[in-house]
């Protein structure tokens, strides 16, 4: 079983996140075809899924299709979680009623800051509709797994404040993280860890908008890739002798022979 399938619907934002690697992406890529979708679970069915997640670096709530995507990871992989993470912004009434049909949903909200000039600064968005749609999701549709988190960097907060963040939310009954600032693979800033374990090629397999596979989520521009669902099946690509190659390394402390992983701060 794959502990994690990401697929990427959408690799466009509302947001402007001064930490975030989708604008300095080298090309844009278009919405996921529904049907590669559908092909990409279809096919995973036969391994079988514990999470799904249809998003990498964009705003799912950006998504024409998310409603039907999400219904159709119910139906073909009814005992997997399906989760994404979103600004918030774009939450409107609609879309939450239609996402409190899908069963088994998580959302982790992107939220970063406890008040609005700090939120605007590091995100280019407003707190206050973000905040007012997820305490609404919260009441209306309690049985979706709801969670906030925030960059774990005092550049853009004070210590005093990731406290008061992780206070806020839960007296709202909302648990909050705390996560650090990645580098997407040496592309937003420099490297300082190249031996740590990465959990990532044990756990995740990432598929990009147009159905080839890439490394993980900081591998934006899909520099590494496994394959495609065009020409493999999951179960295929899961198997490669490439990944597999990645995990042995990884696991070895070997980052620094793997592209890509020689040049991420994560582990």
């Amino acid at each position: 079983m794959i502990p994690l399938l990401q697929i990427e619907t959408v690799n466009a934002c509302n947001a402007k996140c001064l930490f975030c690697a989708v604008p300095k992406q080298g090309a844009h890529r278009p919405p996921m075809q529904l049907e590669t979708f559908k092909k990409i679970i279809d096919s995973a069915v036969e391994v079988g899924v514990e999470t799904v997640m249809p998003f990498l670096n964009g705003e799912p709530l950006l998504d024409p299709y998310l409603i039907d995507r999400l219904k159709y990871v119910n139906e073909k992989l009814p005992g997997s979680k399906v989760s994404f993470y979103s600004n918030g912004n774009l939450l409107t009434e609609d879309k939450a009623k239609q996402l409190g049909e899908i069963k088994n949903l998580g959302i982790n909200f992107s939220v970063n800051h406890v008040n609005n000039e700090g939120r605007v600064k590091i995100m280019g968005l407003p707190l206050e509709p973000a905040v007012k749609n997820i305490l609404s999701l919260r009441d209306k549709y309690p049985h979706i797994k709801i969670g906030v988190s925030a960059l774990m960097d005092t550049t853009y907060m004070t210590a005093g404040q990731f406290q008061e963040f992780v206070e806020e939310w839960h007296c709202a009954q909302i648990g909050a993280s705390l996560f650090p600032n990645g580098n997407w693979a040496g592309k937003t800033r420099s490297t300082f860890n190249t031996t740590g374990y990465c959990s990532r090629p044990d756990t995740t397999l990432t598929f990009l908008s147009t159905g080839d596979t890439c490394l993980c989520c900081y591998d934006i521009d899909g520099a590494v890739t496994f394959g495609s669902i065009h020409d493999k099946s999951v179960k295929e690509i899961w198997n490669s002798e490439l990944l597999e190659e990645y995990r042995f390394l990884n696991d070895a402390g070997r980052r620094y022979d793997l592209k890509l992983c020689k040049d991420c701060t994560t582990g």
